[in-house]
C-alpha cells in the first residue's frame, strides 16, 4: 500500500509541476505581467524569475519522475512549494489580492482571510506531500505512474499548440 500511495504522490507532483511549467513557458509574457503587477518581484527581474521558475519546475518534475536523487528532488520540490506559499502571503499583504499565473493565464482573487489561509494550506500540503517522499524512498512497482504523469501535460500542451497553429492558419477542426 505504501508503494502505491507514494507512486500516486509522485504522479500528482510530477503532473502538477510539469503542467504549470509548460503553462508558464507557453505564456511567459502573460505570467510576467501578472508577476510585475504583484510588486513582490522587481519589475525588471520578473521575466527571468518566471522563466527560471518554470525551468526549475520542469527539471524537478523530470528528476522526480526519473528517480534521480529522489530525496534531494523531493526536498527541493517541498522548498519550492513553501517558497510559493510565502510569496502568496507577501502578495496578499501588499496588494490585498492573490494574483496567479501558474496556469498560464491571469487569475486574481481578493485576499480575504479564508482565501489566503486556503491558498497557503494548499501550498503547504503540496510541500508536505513532497517531504513524505523522503520517508517513503522505495519506488516500488508503480514507477510507470510517474512517467505517465510527466508525459500527459506534454500531450495536452501539444494538442493546445496544434489548435493554436490551426486557428492561426484558418484551418477548421473536424467535427466529431
Amino acid at each position: 500500500m505504501t508503494g502505491l500511495l507514494r507512486a500516486l504522490i509522485v504522479a500528482y507532483l510530477v503532473a502538477t509541476l510539469t503542467a504549470t511549467s509548460l503553462a508558464k513557458l507557453g505564456q511567459w509574457r502573460t505570467v510576467t505581467v501578472i508577476a510585475q503587477r504583484g510588486r513582490v518581484i522587481p519589475v525588471k527581474a520578473a521575466p527571468t524569475v518566471v522563466i527560471v521558475t518554470a525551468i526549475a519546475e520542469l527539471a524537478l518534475a523530470t528528476s522526480l519522475m526519473a528517480g534521480f536523487e529522489p530525496d534531494l528532488s523531493a526536498l527541493a520540490i517541498a522548498a519550492l512549494f513553501v517558497t510559493f506559499a510565502a510569496y502568496r502571503l507577501v502578495l496578499a499583504a501588499k496588494t490585498k489580492s492573490l494574483m496567479c499565473g501558474c496556469a498560464g493565464s491571469a487569475r486574481s482573487d481578493p485576499a480575504h482571510p479564508p482565501i489566503v489561509i486556503a491558498t497557503t494550506l494548499a501550498c503547504l500540503v503540496q510541500a508536505g506531500m513532497a517531504a513524505t517522499l523522503v520517508v517513503w524512498s522505495a519506488t516500488g512497482p508503480f514507477g510507470w505512474l510517474a512517467l505517465a504523469a510527466w508525459i500527459a501535460p506534454f500531450l495536452i500542451a501539444a494538442r493546445g499548440w496544434m489548435k493554436t497553429i490551426a486557428r492561426r492558419r484558418g484551418i477548421q477542426e473536424p467535427a466529431h
